[in-house]
């Protein structure tokens, strides 16, 4: 009874893990992906995934039992023979209780070498946290212009004031149009 006791704590000894991907674009893997988890008593908690310029690329949460995990990377090190590159980070999952504000800005404007770090530049020197990022260019109505599209979820350990932010992304072009979402 007491050694099916120690393994039953082993079992719970679970790890949290981050797992990053990139690959060539295929039908099938995420399918791939989650068998090799799976594999080795994984379990699939969050995920970003995209596909962009004909890669697949993603970034998971995974938590599973800590003696499993030089399985999973002896077959990921194998996996990335077939084209795949991975990194693994071992983390905590956490809260994090002090970051308590939130914002979603929608961004439109035209296109132009360098937004993305003048954007981010400000958001930085207000304080404010980049939590999750979308960004594309497509064509503009009417016009032959290129336009930036994008949506930031921010956050802040303080209350964020949306007028002063929307000052300072707004300097930054008269063009650029923005909307700000409190969450």
């Amino acid at each position: 009874m007491q050694a099916l006791n120690v393994l039953l704590d082993a079992l719970r000894m679970k790890k949290d893990l981050v797992l990053s991907f990139i690959t060539d674009d295929r039908p099938g893997l995420i399918e791939e992906i989650s068998a090799v988890i799976e594999r080795h008593s994984g379990n699939w908690m969050e995920s970003r995934l995209s596909q962009l310029s004909g890669k697949f690329a993603g970034i998971l949460h995974i938590s599973m039992p800590e003696e499993h995990i030089p399985a999973l990377e002896t077959e990921m090190q194998r996996l990335s023979d077939a084209a795949y590159s991975w990194l693994l980070e071992h983390t905590q999952a956490t809260t994090n209780n002090s970051i308590c504000h939130s914002l979603t800005i929608d961004l439109v404007g035209n296109d132009r070498p360098g937004i993305v770090h003048d954007v981010s530049e400000r958001l930085l020197a207000m304080g404010l946290n980049i939590e999750d990022m979308h960004s594309r260019f497509e064509d503009a109505p009417m016009s032959s212009e290129i336009l930036f599209r994008a949506t930031i979820r921010i956050s802040a350990e303080v209350e964020i004031d949306e007028e002063q932010l929307e000052q300072q992304l707004e300097s930054l072009t008269n063009e650029l149009m923005i909307e700000i979402q409190r969450e």
